[in-house]
C-alpha cells in the first residue's frame, strides 16, 4: 500500500521516535535524583546516554530509507512529516555548531575540554589545515609581549637559554603562552595556505595577526636568534575565521609594522577616552604616563596628533615617568612630554612625592599605566584625581590589586583595562606612523637595532 499524505504509519513512527528520545532523557534525570548508589547511578546514566546517542543518529540511517519509499510510491517528499523536521533541525544545528566552534578554534583544544584556545593548557599545533575556516602562516618572527620578555630575561643568563624556554613552552602547550605571565605577543609571517571563505587573505601576503600568541596554535621548528622581545624563528602558525589579521602595507617595513602592531590597540582606546571626555564637557587637561616604552610613546603621539588636528580644543600637559633614566632621554620623549621623572611605579610613596613636586598633588585627569612590571596598580590609582580615569595597558596588571587600590586611595576612580583588540587598530597605527615622523623614526631605530642584533 503506498504512503498517503496522512499515512498513519508515518505519524506513529514520528510519535514513537519522539517518545523514545524524551523517555531516555527523563531516565537520566530520574536516575541521578533517585539512586542511592553513585556507582549504580553512573552506570545507568551511561546506559541511557548511549541509548540517546544511538537515537540521535537514527535519523541519518532511517530517514533516507523512508524518503526513498515515499518517492517511489509517488507521494509527497515527506518534508511535511514530523520525522523530516526532526532530521532537518538536528543536522542543521550540528553543521552550524561545528562551523561556529571551529571558527573560534575549539576543535584545536586538547585540554581542558570545552576551554577556548586562549584559556587552554594545550592545543593541537598540527601544521596543516584541519578545518575550512583555517589558514596557515609561515612564521619568521615572534615579538613577545613586554611582560613575558622581561620574565624570560630575568630568569635566563643568555638568549640561548631564553630561546630554549620559548621552544619548551611551545612544545608543551602548542602555542607561545608563558605560564608564568599568562601572556604571549604577536608574530610576523607569510600566508602559506588559505582555503576559507571569510577573509581576503591570499597566499604570499605578509601579515601580522592582531590576536595574541596565546590564541594561535604554533609549531616552532627552530629559533635562530633572540634579542630583547624579538625572536627570529622558523615555524607555522594557525589562524581561525575569527582571528583578526593585519596585512603589512607596502610603505611600512615589516619590522616597524610588527613592533608597532604589538601595542596598536592602545591607539584607538586613547582616542576614545579623549574624545568622550571632550564631548562630556570634562576635557582631559593632564595626563600621567607610567612607562616610556612603545605603548607609552604611542599614547603620547596619539594625544599630540589629536591636538594638532583640532579634535581636542585644548592642549594637555603630559607627565611621563620610567624606572630607567635612558628611556627619558630619547628624542621622542623630548618631543611629546612636558615633564619627565625617573621613578619606580612600584613605589607608591615616591610616585606621590613626584606628582606633588610637579604641581599634581591632587592627581591628574588620566593615568596610562604602560609599565611591564608587577605591583604598580596602587601608584597608578593614587596618581589619578577624584573621578579621574586610569587605563591599565600592561599584562602585569592584576585585577584584584587594581580593584582594591581604589580602597587604599579612597577615591572614586574609573579604571579601564586596555584590551588587546580594538576596531581598526592596524589602520589607526599605520596612520599614526605616516603622520608622525618622530614616532616612525623611533620605531625605525628599534627595527635597525634588531637587524644588527639578529643579523638580518
Amino acid at each position: 500500500m503506498p504512503f498517503a499524505r496522512d499515512d498513519s504509519r508515518v505519524c506513529v513512527f514520528s510519535v514513537v521516535f519522539k517518545y523514545l528520545i524524551l523517555s531516555s532523557l527523563d531516565r537520566i534525570c530520574l536516575m541521578i535524583a533517585a539512586c542511592n548508589s553513585c556507582r549504580s547511578a553512573m552506570r545507568q546514566v551511561e546506559v541511557s546516554l548511549k541509548s540517546c546517542v544511538c537515537l540521535c543518529t537514527l535519523p541519518y540511517v532511517v530517514w533516507p530509507f523512508i524518503q526513498s519509499i515515499a518517492l517511489q510510491n509517488g507521494c509527497v517528499t515527506g518534508e511535511e512529516s514530523a520525522l523530516y523536521l526532526v532530521y532537518e533541525k538536528y543536522t542543521w544545528s550540528t553543521r552550524n555548531m561545528s562551523r561556529l566552534a571551529s571558527r573560534f578554534g575549539f576543535h584545536r583544544v586538547l585540554s581542558p575540554s570545552r576551554a577556548s584556545v586562549q584559556a587552554a593548557q594545550r592545543v593541537d599545533n598540527t601544521a596543516s589545515v584541519l578545518h575550512p575556516t583555517e589558514s596557515l602562516i609561515r612564521v619568521d618572527k615572534l615579538v613577545l609581549d613586554s611582560t613575558s620578555a622581561r620574565h624570560l630575561q630575568e630568569t635566563s643568563s643568555d638568549y640561548k637559554i631564553a630561546a630554549e624556554k620559548v621552544l619548551e613552552i611551545v612544545s608543551t602547550r602548542g602555542k607561545m603562552h608563558n605560564p608564568y605571565t599568562d601572556s604571549g605577543g604577536v608574530l610576523l609571517g607569510t600566508v602559506s595556505e588559505y582555503i576559507g571563505d571569510e577573509s581576503s587573505l591570499t597566499p604570499g601576503d605578509r601579515v601580522v595577526p592582531l590576536a595574541s600568541l596565546t590564541c594561535i596554535p604554533l609549531e616552532l621548528n627552530e629559533v635562530h636568534s633572540m634579542h630583547g622581545e624579538v625572536l627570529n624563528v622558523q615555524g607555522t602558525g594557525v589562524m581561525f575565521g575569527s582571528s583578526p589579521v593585519a596585512v603589512v602595507p607596502d610603505d611600512i617595513e615589516d619590522a616597524v609594522a610588527v613592533l608597532s602592531l604589538d601595542i596598536s590597540s592602545l591607539v584607538p582606546q586613547v582616542e576614545r577616552i579623549m574624545t568622550i571626555q571632550e564631548k562630556l564637557g570634562t576635557p582631559i587637561r593632564s595626563v600621567y604616563i607610567q612607562g616610556c616604552g612603545k605603548s607609552g610613546l604611542a599614547a603620547m603621539s596619539t594625544i599630540r596628533r589629536m591636538e594638532e588636528s583640532g579634535m581636542l580644543k585644548s592642549k594637555s600637559t603630559i607627565l611621563a615617568s620610567d624606572v630607567h633614566s635612558e628611556a627619558l632621554t630619547t628624542a621622542a620623549i623630548s618631543h611629546y612630554a612636558d615633564l619627565t621623572a625617573q621613578v619606580d611605579s612600584q613605589d607608591s610613596l615616591a610616585t606621590l612625592q613626584m606628582l606633588s613636586s610637579n604641581q599634581f598633588g591632587d592627581g591628574v585627569d588620566l593615568v596610562l599605566a604602560t609599565h611591564n612590571q608587577a605591583d604598580c596598580e596602587t601608584s597608578a590609582i593614587l596618581a589619578a584625581r577624584e573621578r579621574g580615569n586610569v587605563i591599565f595597558f600592561s599584562m602585569a596588571t592584576v585585577f584584584s590589586q587594581a580593584n582594591l587600590g581604589t580602597d587604599i586611595a579612597g577615591k572614586d576612580v574609573t579604571c579601564q583595562f586596555g584590551v588587546g583588540l580594538a576596531s581598526q587598530q592596524d589602520a589607526a597605527m599605520f596612520r599614526l606612523l605616516r603622520e608622525d615622523r618622530v614616532l616612525h623614526d623611533h620605531f625605525e631605530a628599534l627595527a635597525n637595532d634588531l637587524r644588527v642584533c639578529l643579523g638580518t
